[in-house]
């Protein structure tokens, strides 16, 4: 976009609003990086009646370069014109390649609730690949929620980047662009659609076109504020976030992503609940073997005890008691058969741990 003048002639600094009273709102929507700034700048430079209003709105409306844009928030700008007083909101670029895309219609929805007076919603594009996106398609969707099909008549498209010098038709797939913003925002077939929305293509040079007609860019820019005075005014203040394929396949991956990690808390805590329990009865057995051991030490102790006292040997063979080695698999009736450092038991333990009684020694009999 070029820069205009920026100094107010007397001639326009004396001129009084016909529409005393009248005042409107202009939406600048469109993807990042394609000029909807510059264009703001444009028309405050072309029709506001003060330099100090120009100057402000200079000031706000910051331009951007590539697909990284500069406006993250709704800006706006309100100043006096022939027609009345005009305020202009230069929306967040959309498309953005940082991610933003689901915030920024948040916050163009917040700035429309603000909004009683909306006259036009200006849609810009780039010359030579306009196309109808997710995010332009939600972003429309959210005024056709409110404004209904009225936004046809409200609805300018403003294409940028033209080059006129080179180039003096319209793109090519200028009317399959526009036909697919019917049908995707207002559900209108193509006879429908034709020629439905004014068409500006801004050059790099201080001159437009219009539907093909030359015209200076001071005159488009009053043409884009007379449209916005031409209808009533529309109230915004109902508006509601619309949400783009992309968003709700994001949504939907969050919620899964949310689900997936909530099972997988759960797993983890019933993983651990399981340990814990398997802790706790590997500590019971514990305690019940050590019980069970000492309990068996015990009875052993006062079987022999009560067999010595009787005028035996601790190494006889004692009814009840039998001999377990550390190797093998069998108990006996004596320590000598057992082989040494052999464990005494009673038959029940023996028998548990697995032992038989020996062949030779026959400790059953």
């Amino acid at each position: 976009m070029p820069s205009f003048e920026t100094r107010v002639s007397p001639e326009r600094q004396s001129a009084k609003s016909s529409t005393t009273g009248k005042k409107r709102t202009i939406f600048v929507v469109g993807e990042c990086g394609i000029g909807k700034s510059s264009l703001c700048r444009y028309l405050a430079e072309c029709s506001a009646q003060t330099d100090e209003d120009i100057e402000k709105a200079k000031a706000l409306f910051t331009a951007s370069s590539g697909h990284q844009g500069h406006t993250t928030t709704p800006a706006e700008a309100t100043f006096n014109t022939v027609c009345g007083v005009l305020r202009i909101f230069d929306t967040p670029g959309l498309n953005d390649t940082n991610g933003r895309d689901d915030q920024f219609l948040v916050d163009i929805v917040k700035a429309m609730r603000n909004v009683d007076d909306c006259g036009a919603v200006i849609l810009v594009a780039p010359y030579y690949n306009p196309r109808v996106t997710g995010t332009i398609q939600a972003t429309l969707k959210m005024f056709h929620g409110i404004i209904g099909n009225d936004l046809l008549g409200m609805l300018t498209i403003v294409l940028t980047n033209a080059d006129h010098k080179r180039r003096t038709k319209k793109p090519t797939d200028l009317d399959s662009f526009r036909n697919d913003l019917m049908k995707k925002v207002f559900q209108l077939d193509h006879n429908a659609a034709t020629g439905t929305v004014p068409t500006f293509s801004i050059d790099c040079e201080p001159d437009c076109m219009i539907e093909g007609e030359m015209q200076s860019q001071a005159n488009t820019a009053q043409a884009l504020v007379n449209l916005a005075f031409a209808h009533e005014p529309h109230n915004l203040g109902q508006a509601k976030i619309v949400r783009t394929p992309e968003a709700n396949l994001r949504n939907a991956k969050r919620m899964m992503d949310k689900q997936l990690e909530e099972l997988q808390t759960q797993l983890n805590d019933e993983i651990e609940r399981q340990r814990e329990i398997a802790a706790k009865a590997q500590q019971a057995m514990q305690v019940a073997k050590e019980r069970h051991e000492a309990e068996l030490e015990e009875m052993v102790r006062r079987k022999v005890e009560e067999h010595i006292q009787a005028g035996g040997r601790e190494d006889d063979g004692i009814d009840g008691l039998f001999w377990i080695p550390p190797t093998g698999a069998r108990y006996h009736r004596t320590n000598g058969c057992a082989g040494g450092n052999a464990l005494r038991v009673n038959r029940p333990e023996a028998r548990r741990r697995g032992f038989s009684p020996c062949g030779n020694c026959r400790p059953d009999t």
